[in-house]
């Protein structure tokens, strides 16, 4: 269950329970929610609120939270109580979300933080090898909405771009994006962070076998994960979904929520936030706020992806496990640099075992933010080579090394059931890819 489905289940609950404490505490939630959604989408992004209104929040069964643009900060309350704000920094091209009962931004922003925007350069295309008919039906079904919207299913693909051997096959973008268009990673950051890290790590200035990470793990068996155990998720951690909606629309800080919440719950599901606690990790390797902030600004430019910003909390750590916003192109960059194993116009910029080590590691979960497919885990259509990073909202960077494959896909859909990814990339495999 997707985190616009699991929303419509809380506000339901909140309407059941008629404003009792987990009422309350959903309708905070949600105002946090719509307020730091709409200050990235609005502010950060460029698009109108209508747009994010209407899309965004089209899961929300009645309007329940108003929703105010005032300048350079944005209000989200239900009746005027449960209010919520998050403030755009035009310095940093970026949103915070202030804590339940903070009034103010706790850190001070930094241009460090801000994207060096740069024009993309055109991309070689090409047809080759490719049955352009059946590229151009798939790509139009991917656009397409399926004929029950009406009952809350909306696909709304926003970008898809596939790049094969480093040519263009296909570029699309749906109504009202295009390639400078800033969208949302959710857990696409996760794999993103872990980049960053592994940089840490091969300057040595961080161990993959350090433990005691956290002040709230000292006295219990947390103590001895390690950040290799976070990055491979074997960690044994795991999080309640309403741990998950506490950490990224109710807390100051990501990273202290994470810490505090996570313990091992073996008969519960587990949730993203590894790329939180890991933020925090990476930014106790510096002696500054501004030299952790300059660290992952400049790893960003270095791979390429010089138009996306990594939003932070409000005490000033990144959010390491949702959100980066960038363009499609960017992703794309994101991509190939993992395809390439690390090399960026002839650089290296982490070392090829890293890449190698991760084909050849053998797991059913996460690991480094990447799915793996290397014993046909996601599909038995798709080769196993294939890895996937994957977010809510059906957002997928996959790349295919055997195949010279980056396949980018970003959209809003809700529910994840509306788009089939494997069923996507198998069929561009076998039907539309004649060599």
């Amino acid at each position: 269950m997707g985190l616009a489905a699991n929303i419509i289940f809380v506000l339901t609950l909140v309407v059941l329970t008629a404003g009792g404490y987990y009422g309350t505490h959903y309708l905070n939630i949600g105002s946090g929610y719509t307020a730091k959604i709409t200050c990235s989408g609005v502010l950060g992004a460029k698009r109108t609120q209508d747009s994010v209104s209407a899309q965004e929040f089209s899961f929300i069964p009645a309007p329940i939270f108003s929703v105010k643009v005032n300048g350079n900060s944005v209000t989200s309350s239900v009746f005027g109580f449960f209010s919520r704000t998050a403030v755009y920094d035009a310095e940093s091209d970026s949103c915070t979300l202030l804590g339940a009962g903070t009034d103010k931004v706790l850190h001070k922003k930094s241009a460090d933080l801000a994207v060096h925007p740069q024009k993309y350069d055109e991309l070689k295309k090409t047809t080759a090898g490719v049955n352009s008919e059946r590229l151009d039906s798939i790509i139009a079904a991917a656009f397409d909405e399926p004929t029950i919207k009406e009952a809350g299913f909306y696909r709304r693909t926003r970008a898809i771009i596939i790049l094969r051997d480093g040519e263009v096959i296909a570029e699309s973008y749906g109504p009202g994006f295009n390639q400078d268009s800033a969208l949302i990673g959710w857990e696409l950051t996760e794999a993103l962070f872990a980049a960053v890290i592994q940089k840490r790590i091969e300057e040595e200035k961080l161990s993959l076998h350090a433990a005691n990470l956290f002040p709230e793990w000292a006295n219990d068996k947390r103590k001895d994960i390690t950040i290799e155990a976070l990055l491979k998720g074997t960690s044994g951690l795991a999080y309640d979904r309403s741990d998950y909606y506490n950490m990224l629309f109710d807390a100051d800080s990501v990273a202290d929520s994470a810490a505090k919440s996570a313990s091992f719950k073996s008969d519960k599901k587990t949730y993203a936030a590894t790329g939180n606690l890991l933020s925090r990790v990476l930014r106790n390797s510096f002696g500054s706020q501004e030299e952790y902030w300059r660290y992952v600004r400049n790893f960003l430019d270095e791979i390429g992806m010089t138009n996306t910003v990594i939003e932070t909390d409000n005490k000033g750590d990144f959010v390491g496990s949702a959100f980066a916003y960038g363009p499609a192109r960017d992703w794309l960059k994101f991509g190939e640099f993992v395809r390439n194993r690390g090399k960026v116009n002839g650089k290296q910029i982490l070392s090829e075992s890293y890449f190698n080590n991760l084909a050849a590691t053998k797991s059913a979960g996460s690991v480094n933010g990447w799915w793996l497919n290397n014993e046909n885990q996601i599909s038995d259509k798709i080769p196993k080579d294939a890895i996937f990073a994957l977010g809510e909202e059906e957002q997928s960077v996959t790349v295919i090394p055997s195949r010279k494959l980056t396949i980018v896909r970003l959209g809003c859909t809700q529910p994840g059931t509306v788009w089939n990814l494997t069923g996507f990339v198998s069929y561009l495999l076998d039907v539309v890819l004649t060599q």
